[in-house]
């Protein structure tokens, strides 16, 4: 362990199909959000992202002293389980998890995260991923970088959270892919909370927009952390996500070599593959396959 011994945990809810109520847009049975979750063209669409955007970003971090909890439901069919177990097991820091579906998600993570701690360290930093996030590729050493800042506050009561503004949207429509970038504040793909091993809490019984009424926080502005998806299925009211953000400087022309150097990411790949498999994606037919990729 670095530093102070900090141990940093993420969690990624990979398609699992929660208790009802948990997500905004979930079906009012199992059955239903089975039929929704494991659509053919939604699973297609989220291992493209899986591949191409979540995993690239996990596999080029600076520290790689981090564990990721992967969840998903038991009920994930063939060749899909197949198919994101092999992806999993490219970035060796990811614990992947089935789970009885139909739970409660908090529940089931505050589980998962409890018993993933090390008792012994000085603080573990929680955060937590969608299945169409990234992290920069310094996200967790400057997570423990931060926590040596906070320290005196954070031993106070041994919570803290900590918020990285800047980021990038990746939007995509039928005829488009582009990224813009944005400053938004408790975004979750940006959103760190450092809890005192003891304390029987996780990252999701924090509400992340109103995180600052339970513990001292910090917003961090300096460079862009995150990456999140708007798409034809996101799960978020993030088509408003102007109404409480702004921008910064962004060169365009360096866009590629940004999102490489950044986040890991090749986005003249994810670009060229979204506009070959758009049509599939958003569930019309199309004659090309992801399988081989």
């Amino acid at each position: 362990m670095s530093p102070i011994d900090t141990q940093v945990i993420g969690i990624c809810r990979w398609s699992y199909p929660a208790g009802v109520g948990d997500f905004r847009l979930t079906p009012e049975n199992l059955n239903a959000a089975h039929e929704t979750l494991y659509d053919d063209s939604r699973m297609k669409h989220r291992l493209f992202l899986l591949r191409n955007v979540v995993l690239p970003a996990l596999r080029a971090q600076t520290d790689p002293d981090f564990t990721v909890v992967f969840l998903m439901g038991d009920h994930l069919p063939e060749p899909y389980r197949t198919r994101v177990l092999a992806l999993l097991a490219q970035v060796p820091q990811i614990r992947p998890v089935f789970m009885s579906e139909g739970q409660s998600q908090k529940d089931v993570v505050r589980r998962l995260m409890l018993e993933t701690r090390n008792p012994d360290a000085s603080t573990v930093a929680e955060f937590r991923l969608d299945d169409d996030d990234a992290i920069a590729v310094d996200f967790v050493a400057e997570t423990r970088a931060t926590f040596r800042e906070i320290l005196p506050l954070y031993n106070r009561t041994g919570l803290f959270g900590v918020d990285y503004t800047r980021g990038i949207v990746m939007m995509t429509t039928r005829n488009s892919c582009e990224v813009k970038p944005i400053t938004a504040r408790w975004w979750a793909p940006g959103m760190v909370v450092f809890i005192r091993p003891d304390i029987p809490r996780s990252i999701l019984d924090f509400h992340h927009m109103r995180l600052w009424h339970e513990m001292h926080t910090l917003m961090h502005a300096d460079k862009p952390m995150f990456v999140r998806g708007i798409h034809h299925n996101n799960d978020s009211s993030i088509e408003k996500f102007g109404k409480r953000s702004g921008r910064y400087p962004f060169d365009r022309s360096r866009t590629q070599s940004f999102m490489q150097e950044r986040f890991g990411i090749d986005f003249r790949k994810v670009k060229r593959h979204w506009k070959q498999n758009a049509d599939m994606f958003l569930g019309q037919p199309a004659a090309i396959s992801l399988a081989a990729e």
